[in-house]
C-alpha cells in the first residue's frame, strides 16, 4: 500500500502532506516538495509511528491538547491515531521532523 496523504491536525493547526502532487499544504500556503525529501520523510515517518495506539486519551485534564494523525492509502483505506492531553513517548520527534519538512520546503 502506498501513502497518498498524511494529515496532522494539533489543536486547530493542520499540516496536509500530499505525497501522490508533490505538495505541502500549511496554514493557507501550498509548498511543492521533491520526490526524495517525500521518501526520507515517510521513512522516518512510519518508524516513529510503527509502534504508536490509535487513541491516547487523559481524560483527568479538563483542557489541554488535542491532536490526530491520519494516513490515506491509494486504495482509500486510512490509518489514524489520536489523542486528547496525552500523546506517544516520541511524540515531540514527529512534531521535529514535521518542523524541519517544512524548513526545507519554505
Amino acid at each position: 500500500m502506498e501513502v497518498k496523504e498524511i494529515v496532522f491536525t494539533k489543536n486547530n493547526d493542520k499540516l496536509i502532506i500530499d505525497f501522490l502532487n508533490k505538495k505541502i499544504f500549511y496554514q493557507d500556503i501550498i509548498y511543492n516538495i521533491k520526490e526524495d525529501l517525500l521518501k526520507k520523510y515517510l521513512k522516518k515517518f512510519m518508524n516513529i509511528t510503527f509502534n504508536w495506539q490509535e487513541e491516547y486519551i487523559n481524560n483527568t485534564l479538563l483542557d489541554g491538547q488535542s491532536w490526530e494523525v491520519i494516513i490515506l492509502y491509494n486504495d482509500n483505506s486510512f490509518k489514524k491515531y489520536k489523542g486528547h492531553n496525552l500523546t506517544p513517548d516520541n511524540f515531540e520527534v514527529l512534531k521535529r521532523l514535521n518542523d524541519n519538512l517544512l524548513q526545507e520546503v519554505r
